[in-house]
């Protein structure tokens, strides 16, 4: 995976707020010259706002939807990628 495709996937949490200060320093430095990655965050703009609007009530009334099975694991998996990939940029400076 490119460095391209790491910074895109943090993309979301850059907007929520969830990254990390050095995470978020290297998306912001990203950002400053990757244009598509520009436009996805501008797409995705509006999702907390949206997020924002759904009540506790209409999570209830909608039901408990399961997870498939594989969920878990794959989201694991990848996690365990992302941080191996991140230790081995910050051992290589």
């Amino acid at each position: 995976m490119s460095d391209h495709d790491t910074h895109g996937f943090a993309l979301g949490s850059y907007l929520l707020g969830a990254l990390g200060p050095e995470e978020r320093r290297a998306v912001d430095e990203h950002l400053a010259f990757c244009a598509p990655c520009r436009d996805e965050l501008a797409r995705l703009a509006p999702v907390p706002g949206a997020l924002a609007k759904i009540s506790l009530q209409d999570l209830e009334r909608e039901g408990t939807l399961e997870p498939p099975a594989s969920l878990l694991p794959s989201l694991l998996s990848a996690a365990a990628r992302a941080e191996a990939r991140r230790r081995r940029r910050s051992l290589a400076w």
